[in-house]
């Protein structure tokens, strides 16, 4: 599954701002795509150096359903959590289905009632040394507040990733995606999902990404 990423900024390991190919952030998804140079920032920081830099903010967003966005917001944060070892939160904003919310209490619910899957859970645990990576659900016009309560509450992520709604028309969106750091943009080979994809890619960029006085930049 391709993925086309709109825009970065990014914070390297000399302190200072990039954005785009400076930043050392990839152009596309797939495997390999983490930057592994020393001046390609936080992503390949130590651990214990996640802890003085803010949090990086990231998105997968679309305008058409099945394309993957929760599914790889999933899959990326397990990946960056358990097997990089970055502390990451996602925050579900994906009204009204709450799709990755509702994948951990399924998982909780699992854990609690089988014995199968709860020894797999420890096994993970001692194999890790981690926990489950927490979900905060809430509305978009909510979720700048979720984030700085659990900011305050002393747990720090290097990487937060955003499950937004499927469509920039939902209150707060647009908001969400100019505050960003990154912005992935799934998509599937389908001449109609493609068109809408790029097109909101296209909007994304003029609207956003072009503007110098957001965070979001090209």
């Amino acid at each position: 599954m391709p993925a086309l990423m709109l825009a970065c900024r990014h914070t390297g390991m000399d302190g200072n701002r990039h954005t785009g190919r400076d930043a050392g952030l990839p152009a596309r998804l797939p495997g390999g795509w983490l930057p592994t140079g020393p001046r390609n920032g936080c992503l390949t920081n130590k651990k214990e150096e996640s802890m003085k830099k803010e949090p990086l903010f990231i998105a997968f967003s679309t305008q058409k359903g099945g394309a993957g966005k929760t599914t790889l917001t999933v899959l990326m944060a397990s990946y960056l959590y358990y097997v990089k070892g970055y502390d990451v939160a996602v925050v579900d904003c994906d009204y009204p289905q709450w799709s990755v919310q509702a994948q951990r209490e399924r998982e909780l619910s699992l854990i609690e009632h089988d014995d199968y899957h709860k020894l797999l859970l420890v096994r993970q645990f001692k194999a890790t040394g981690r926990k489950l990576w927490p979900v905060l659900k809430c509305m978009p016009p909510e979720a700048p507040e979720e984030v700085e309560r659990l900011l305050q509450s002393g747990y720090h992520p290097r990487i937060i990733l955003y499950d937004l709604p499927g469509t920039v028309n939902a209150e707060g969106v647009i908001r969400l995606l100019a505050s960003l750091d990154a912005v992935f943009v799934p998509m599937k080979a389908d001449k109609v999902v493609m068109e809408s994809t790029l097109s909101f890619a296209r909007s994304l960029t003029t609207n956003l990404a072009q503007d110098p006085t957001l965070t979001l930049q090209s």
